[in-house]
């Protein structure tokens, strides 16, 4: 082995330099990856408060919606049929039958002005589970969650039965 690396192992200045410069880099890795930590939290506030906007105005747009009182079903069934259609769309799959079903109990544009309100604004992107809470999620209606989990065939049906209620998609 060098001797000159021998006698500056065996000094102690030289020793505790090595530690102590290790420890500085330790101490701001440290700090660097404390201040990544709170940027990305704080981001994602930012972005959980300002994705709030657009779900804040769709929401106004839904309640300006108005029907004719000629709705056949209770405001309390209009929450059970928009749970249950957000139940046939929320995870993976979209179950096309009970929406069918579902559909087909709205007799009038009461009954879809009811159920369209019971369903209001609901994140569409988190696969219903905390989970994927993290990921980006879009706020849509009822009607947006129908375009983008129903089949073409479902949704000619739909906009047959809208259309002729005067309820655009």
């Amino acid at each position: 082995m060098n001797p000159a690396l021998l006698t500056a192992m065996s000094n102690p200045k030289v020793v505790d330099a090595g530690i102590n410069a290790s420890g500085k880099i330790l101490k701001w890795t440290g700090i660097g990856v404390g201040c990544l930590i709170a940027y990305l939290i704080g981001r994602r506030i930012y972005k959980s408060w300002k994705a709030g906007e657009p779900a804040r105005e769709l929401e106004k747009s839904i309640n300006q919606i108005t029907d004719n009182g000629d709705a056949t079903i209770s405001a309390g069934e209009a929450a059970v049929v928009a749970a249950s259609l957000y139940s046939a769309m929320e995870d993976c799959g979209t179950d096309e039958d009970t929406i069918r079903t579902l559909l087909s109990k709205l007799k009038t544009k009461g009954d879809w002005v009811a159920v369209i309100k019971a369903f209001g604004v609901r994140n569409y992107g988190t696969y219903g589970s905390p989970l994927y809470s993290w990921m980006p999620s879009t706020p849509l209606d009822l009607m947006s969650w129908l375009r983008k989990e129903c089949s073409d065939s479902l949704m000619d049906e739909i906009e047959a039965k809208t259309a002729a209620y005067g309820i655009a998609l």
